[in-house]
């Protein structure tokens, strides 16, 4: 609840981040509503229901050969090793991006690790540090 209070105070309130950040500017959040009051449904939050649904969606990619040749899906994928962990670019574990299973691993890995991961590992940290600043 904390951190949705704080992304409603600087986040989604009228001149906020994302207002401020995001192409269509104060257009933003009056778009975004628009597509949660058409899209969003309580009962196909969870995660089984989500990700079943999200399974039935078609691939932008019909072949693997065409993940292979898109040349900015494979500068987005040398950017993220090369750039964005530049101190990790030449460790091991970083898949080749060739296929279209190599696709769904690699942003599936992303997404798990920029939200439920990273809330499990963070979100507690106040508790233990909060009291010494």
């Amino acid at each position: 609840m904390e951190i949705n209070t704080l992304a409603r105070e600087s986040l989604i309130n009228a001149g906020g981040v994302i207002e401020t950040a995001f192409a269509p500017g104060k257009y933003s959040m009056e778009l975004s509503s628009v597509i949660y009051d058409k899209q969003w449904r309580f009962d196909l939050q969870v995660l089984p229901t989500d990700l079943i649904n999200r399974l039935r969606e078609p691939l932008l990619y019909a072949s693997s050969s065409e993940v292979e040749r898109d040349e900015e899906l494979q500068a987005w994928w040398t950017e993220i090793r090369t750039v964005g962990h530049a101190d990790k670019k030449d460790a091991p574990g970083w898949p080749d991006l060739k296929t279209k299973q190599d696709l769904i691993d690699i942003v599936t890995n992303i997404a798990w690790t920029t939200s439920a991961h990273h809330a499990a590992v963070n979100f507690g940290q106040y508790a233990y540090a909060g009291y010494y600043s």
